[in-house]
């Protein structure tokens, strides 16, 4: 990040509250240097667990939708007015939970939709509509954007990204990166920067606080529903997904350590490493400047989830449950973090 810092690029930021909670313990001069730099830095809103919202109660969806605007809260002192929804999926009551929590405006990526879904939609900033009359402004961001940024991350040359951006049409344009961006690449900071460098001068980055558009506001628009079936294509994970649910239901009542585990459990990568194959890229070698075949492989998820459950069902509200016997060491040590910084908060 201290990238963008160095070459004044404006970046308006969208991490989970879990991510932010395990920076913030294992490397707290990261939220040092967004704290530090308003002028590069703005937070956007998220929940605390990457889940997959359209599984949710409104009590489940409301409870990690707060949680993570604490994490916000004591860590940057602010309350953001856009929210990022996890895998772009939020329901029309979810709409009116968000607007009733404050937020002014949401993202959606139409290129994620089916062609039907997406021809109903406006093509640039729209009103979206959710339960008890409310509604929310909606930012489209621009899936061929998204897969040229990623072209020239993995591939280092941005010119298509940049081209693209120019022949736009719309004074406004929204990147929302993918998972594939460099966090997960070989020579993260030789990438980004390369990218960030190539930008054109003409090009301006904006906060969206600083945006100065109209919202389309004719007509009833509704968010779409989004396709589950990269999360469940085989049905192998139905049964665990009831099984939160049903813990969902006591959610009022369940202690510290056991809201926790539940937000834990509940992350879609849990069900990505079951159900999806692992990513496969053509990655261009900042040093040789040759291709290669690149594996992203999924974690241990649904395992590691499968420790947190056991412990779950195994201990009564008020047994502060035995962390050791988590399989791995790293699984453990996150959690027992996360735990730690978790008690910090007001709940």
């Amino acid at each position: 990040m201290d990238g963008y810092r160095q070459l004044e690029k404006k970046i308006n930021l969208g991490a989970t509250g879990a991510t932010l909670a395990d920076i913030a313990i294992g490397n707290p001069e990261a939220i040092t240097l967004i704290k530090n730099n308003p002028e590069i830095f703005e937070v956007v809103g998220r929940p605390y667990a990457h889940d997959i919202a359209t599984t949710r109660s409104s009590r489940g969806f409301e409870f990690n939708m707060q949680v993570g605007l604490k994490v916000i809260k004591k860590l940057f002192n602010v309350k953001p007015k856009w929210y990022l929804p996890p895998e772009f999926m939020v329901t029309p009551q979810q709409i009116s939970l968000l607007s009733r929590s404050g937020f002014e405006g949401i993202f959606i990526l139409p290129g994620r939709f089916s062609e039907r879904d997406h021809q109903k939609l406006p093509a640039t900033a729209f009103k979206v509509r959710g339960t008890a009359h409310s509604k929310l402004s909606c930012l489209p961001c621009k899936w061929s954007l998204t897969k040229d940024y990623l072209s020239a991350i993995q591939g280092l040359v941005s010119d298509d990204f940049y081209t693209n951006l120019r022949q736009s049409k719309d004074y406004v344009e929204v990147l929302w990166r993918d998972g594939e961006s460099p966090f997960l690449l070989p020579d993260t900071e030789i990438r980004e920067r390369n990218w960030l460098e190539a930008q054109p001068t003409d090009i301006e980055r904006v906060f969206l606080s600083e945006l100065n558009i109209s919202f389309y506001l004719q007509g009833d628009y509704f968010y779409p529903l989004h396709s589950f079936q990269n999360w469940m294509e085989d049905l192998k994970l139905l049964g665990y997904l009831h099984n939160l649910q049903i813990v969902e239901k006591d959610l009022e009542n369940l202690s510290l350590w056991k809201k926790v585990f539940w937000l834990e459990l509940i992350g879609s990568d849990i069900l990505s490493s079951i159900e999806k194959p692992d990513p496969i890229i053509q990655l261009k070698d900042v040093h040789t400047e040759k291709y290669t075949e690149y594996v992203l492989e999924r974690s241990h998820r649904y395992y590691e989830a499968q420790d947190l459950a056991h412990l779950l069902e195994l201990n009564d509200n008020d047994v502060w449950p035995e962390t050791k016997t988590l399989t791995t060491e790293v699984h453990r040590l996150k959690v027992e973090r996360r735990l730690e910084f978790f008690s910090s908060l007001e709940l």
